[in-house]
């Protein structure tokens, strides 16, 4: 079973903010999309993201993530 993530980058850009914006609001705890950190490194979860954002969007597909 294959699960999807996007990065922070990627997803910044299509909600037209900064990556450092979204950190914030991880920090925060305002941040209203499902992240997972995989090996020090956060991944939002591309279920979690409206189909507004997901529409032409490139995935980073990971089949075990924490073991690589």
């Amino acid at each position: 079973m294959n699960n999807q993530y996007i990065r922070p980058n990627q997803l910044a850009k299509m909600l037209g903010i900064t990556a450092s914006a979204l950190k914030m609001r991880r920090l925060r705890g305002t941040d209203p999309y499902a992240y997972e950190i995989i090996n020090g490194k956060v991944y939002y979860e591309w279920e979690s993201l409206p189909e507004s954002v997901r529409v032409n969007t490139c995935l980073l597909y990971t089949s075990d993530a924490a073991d690589e």
